[in-house]
């Protein structure tokens, strides 16, 4: 009676996830949106070409120790982990991020950064390092003070020495003044050595890698809500339309129709960005950036971009399609917290019940209400719930 039982329980177990089936194609996409140990190596080597430190190992001790220094900050109570939680998916579960003081948007993740293009919600930064620096710098986040910086790494030993084993043509000398220092070298620096840490800040272990890496047969790693979710998120829910790849992003920027805009209609997002990014001395065209002249290649992205003044121009209030790793961690959503829930979010894109007028006029799949039933929506939950996996502090020796 008991085999029979177990047979029972095992023939219904195969039945449920009989109506979820994927075409070939559908599994060579799945496949995609996942990378193996050997990918993500390759990917490291290629990321950041403007970092030369960016392999080294000292930097990324260095790097670690300073993510989680308070002493980075003016009033020594605020480092880069403060607001990128490693317990809360490198973000901060704040609506709005709060640093020294209230800033204007939403905290965004860093897992995975070694495979974005550009940073922050608009892309004002071309560079892992950049960023940093642009949060140590920030009034509202750090608002650091480079002085004072500088002399901590003069009285710490273990900082003085592992900065000059990294940054052997430029050390820190004692007894030299700051104002006699190349002091964009000293900042460049230190926000390359963060950024070697934050790069090897990986996550691509979640149940939904373990079912991608065997979709070839019939796993279940995932339910079969979860599976149905997939499906709902390759086709008629078209969220694989910007959050494809590996990371789950497009990393480009997009204008989604909040409503917000409407009342902040000084924030231009992308639009705005670019010209900062432009005109900025420290951007990867700059003296202080490592990708030999030579390399036409990784300084074409800032080279080469452009803004349209044209008055519908798609770009204003867009902002950076985030990665769907870990979601579940970092609510609320969007780059203004509006959005407290998954529930929240899928029903902005399932009906845009008030939203802003759309931008993207061109493509008529684009931002137009998904219209999904009650289940459809619950489904589409439970898969988001599939991406969530473990994120390790990195360890060095």
């Amino acid at each position: 009676m008991e085999a029979i039982f177990f047979l029972v329980i095992c023939i219904f177990a195969k039945a449920s996830y009989a109506d979820v089936t994927f075409t070939s194609s559908q599994k060579t996409l799945i496949k995609s949106l996942t990378l193996t140990k050997e990918a993500i190596a390759q990917q490291h080597q290629k990321a950041e070409p403007s970092n030369q430190y960016r392999h080294n190992k000292w930097a990324k001790k260095l790097g670690k120790i300073l993510f989680f220094d308070v002493r980075l900050s003016r009033n020594h109570q605020i480092s880069c982990a403060s607001c990128h939680n490693f317990l809360t998916g490198l973000s901060d579960s704040q609506t709005i991020a709060q640093g020294l003081g209230q800033g204007s948007r939403n905290t965004p993740t860093l897992i995975n950064a070694f495979m974005q293009r550009w940073y922050f919600w608009d892309g004002r930064a071309d560079s892992l390092w950049l960023q940093a620096l642009g949060s140590i710098e920030s009034q509202v986040e750090m608002d650091g003070d480079w002085e004072a910086i500088y002399h901590v790494l003069i009285n710490d030993r273990t900082l003085h020495d592992l900065y000059n084993k990294i940054f052997i043509k430029t050390p820190i000398v004692n007894k030299k003044p700051f104002l006699e220092i190349d002091i964009d070298r000293f900042k460049t620096n230190i926000a390359k050595s963060i950024a070697a840490f934050v790069l090897d800040i990986t996550q691509f272990n979640s149940p939904f890698d373990d079912f991608a890496d065997d979709i070839q047969s019939n796993n279940h790693y995932l339910t079969l809500n979860q599976q149905r979710g997939l499906q709902l998120f390759l086709g008629k829910a078209n969220c694989i339309t910007c959050h494809f790849g590996p990371n789950f992003s497009d990393g480009e920027f997009h204008n989604i129709r909040l409503i917000s805009q409407l009342s902040n209609p000084k924030d231009s997002g992308r639009y705005g960005a670019i010209a900062l990014l432009k005109n900025n001395p420290l951007n990867i065209l700059g003296e202080y950036s490592d990708i030999p002249t030579s390399d036409t290649t990784s300084k074409a992205k800032t080279q080469y971009l452009k803004l349209s003044h044209n008055t519908h121009n798609h770009l204003w209030a867009a902002y950076k399609t985030p990665t769907l790793r870990n979601i579940t961690q970092t609510a609320p959503y969007m780059h203004d917290g509006s959005l407290h829930t998954l529930e929240q979010v899928i029903e902005h894109y399932s009906t845009f019940e008030h939203a802003a007028p759309n931008r993207h006029k061109n493509n008529s799949r684009l931002l137009q209400p998904l219209n999904l039933t009650k289940e459809e929506k619950s489904q589409l939950v439970d898969f988001l719930h599939s991406l969530t996996g473990t994120i390790e502090v990195p360890v060095y020796e």
